[in-house]
């Protein structure tokens, strides 16, 4: 669209940052401070107008800190006639408001799932990795419509693994908590019993599954499982939602896991 847009002006009209590199307010005070200010004309070297603007793409602009934030709400005020900005995040929610609340929100749909799989056969094909068929289907299910995320996931697989790679080894290396310890969590919920539920999730994390993983893959397991009500899913995943933004802010992960699963028993023990 930028290049639609400027044409050959495309390399001096746009800059494009990637945030979880850049993601400290030096970068925002010097580069992107610096290309706003300048002013830009709407004649094109070939003689066809373009728009009088210039355009700041930050790309994973959730990961920057809260002052280069701050420090970017300021410079987008003071240049919003001069220059556009275009942030692309996972997670608005890690977007501080003041930016949040001066821009538009698109949000875009996840890839369909034949789309990933012609990608990641392409891929298998031209770089010959030996990859079975239900790890293909289990990189796509795993990097929920994130292509990025599942190429990433295929090319550390291509690393590790000389050998075929299996469903096995792409559940290492995603860190997934095995379906069989979730399942003995929410057995041991509908027990009533809490120091066996507690023991079974403190296991989990004492063994390396990261809490978020853990919170994600319970609430699949929930939302799958026939035998628990509708309300009781929505108070569960509600509980589960909460956790998951108090982490992005800091929270402690253990306290957070013990309201999940003092939620998860208090439903399913009714």
């Amino acid at each position: 669209m930028a290049r639609d847009m400027f044409g050959n002006l495309a390399s001096e009209r746009v800059c494009e940052l990637n945030a979880s590199d850049e993601r400290g307010i030096a970068v925002v005070r010097e580069k992107v401070k610096n290309f706003a200010m300048t002013t830009a004309n709407s004649q094109r070297a070939d003689g066809k107008k373009c728009p009088n603007f210039k355009l700041i793409i930050l790309d994973e602009a959730d990961s920057m800190t809260k002052s280069a934030q701050e420090a970017l709400r300021r410079t987008m005020e003071v240049y919003s006639k001069s220059t556009r900005f275009c942030l692309l995040c996972n997670y608005v929610s890690r977007i501080i408001d003041p930016i949040t609340s001066r821009t538009a929100k698109f949000r875009f749909r996840l890839l369909p799932k034949e789309i990933q799989y012609n990608q990641i056969r392409h891929i298998r094909e031209a770089e010959n990795v030996q990859i079975s068929e239900n790890a293909v289907e289990e990189i796509i299910s795993v990097a929920a419509g994130d292509m990025r995320r599942a190429v990433n996931f295929l090319q550390s697989l291509h690393r590790l693994h000389e050998d075929e790679i299996t469903p096995d080894d792409v559940r290492d290396v995603a860190i997934l908590c095995p379906a069989e310890k979730i399942d003995e969590v929410i057995r041991e919920a509908r027990s009533k019993s809490y120091e066996n539920m507690l023991t079974k999730v403190q296991a989990l994390l004492q063994d390396g599954y990261p809490a978020g993983q853990f919170m994600h893959q319970l609430q699949d397991a929930v939302i799958a499982d026939d035998a628990i009500e509708d309300f009781q899913k929505v108070n569960i995943i509600n509980q589960i939602g909460k956790a998951d933004h108090a982490l992005t802010d800091g929270a402690d992960e253990k306290v957070q896991i013990l309201a999940i699963v003092s939620v998860l028993q208090r439903e399913l023990s009714r």
